[in-house]
């Protein structure tokens, strides 16, 4: 395992539903049409990591 992978910080639907004001069913909606940030599945559970969606969020706002 890399450096990278040790220090990348996994999160689930509700805490990026808290970060980025989406529902998470909206969330899921996304995830099912390959929109929003990358989500992961590991072990039947999605997660996404907290830089992609930083970066989702971030790119969200400037477009806006």
């Amino acid at each position: 395992m890399s450096i990278t992978a040790q220090t990348r910080q996994r999160i689930g639907t509700a805490k990026v539903s808290e970060l980025s004001g989406v529902p998470q069913a909206t969330l899921r909606q996304w995830r099912r049409r390959n929109y929003g940030p990358d989500s992961h599945k590991l072990g039947g559970r999605h997660f996404y990591w907290l830089d992609e969606v930083t970066a989702f969020i971030e790119q969200a706002e400037q477009a806006s």
